[in-house]
C-alpha cells in the first residue's frame, strides 16, 4: 500500500475528534516580548503522504490541536529577530537545517532569513 492510499484510507476513517484539526495558515505578529527575547516559536505544517504538498504556518493553537493528527507532518523551530543580520542569517539557517529531516521542503518555504526581523 503506497503513501497517499494510506491517508485516504486514514482520511475515510476517522472518527477520532483529534484528528479532524482543520489547517488554517496563520502569520505571526511580533510583539515587545518577542522583541525582548530575541526571537518567535514558528510552526508548521505539511500533509504526512506528500513531501511536495504546501507547507502552512500555525498558530500556537491549531498547532497543539495537530499533534496528535497522522494526517500531518509538524515541525516548531526558534526563529531569531534581533542580532546582527549575519548572526540572524546563521541562526535562521541552522534552524531550518535542524528540520529538513522531518520537513525537507521547509528551505524553500522559508527564503527569507531575515522575516521579521527587528533592527
Amino acid at each position: 500500500m503506497d503513501n497517499n492510499e494510506v491517508y485516504r484510507k486514514l482520511a475515510r476513517n476517522i472518527s477520532n475528534s483529534n484528528l479532524k484539526g482543520k489547517v488554517y495558515a496563520f502569520k505571526p505578529k511580533v510583539d515587545k516580548n518577542d522583541i525582548k527575547r530575541g526571537f518567535i516559536t514558528r510552526r508548521f505544517a505539511q500533509q504526512s503522504n506528500d513531501s511536495q504538498s504546501p507547507i502552512t504556518e500555525l498558530s500556537q493553537n491549531t498547532y497543539g490541536n495537530l499533534q496528535s493528527n497522522p494526517l500531518y507532518r509538524l515541525v516548531s523551530m526558534k526563529w531569531r529577530i534581533t542580532g546582527t543580520i549575519e548572526e540572524i542569517k546563521n541562526s535562521n539557517r541552522a534552524s531550518i537545517s535542524e528540520q529538513l529531516s522531518k520537513m525537507p521542503q521547509l528551505k524553500n518555504r522559508l527564503v527569507n532569513l531575515l522575516e521579521y526581523y527587528n533592527a
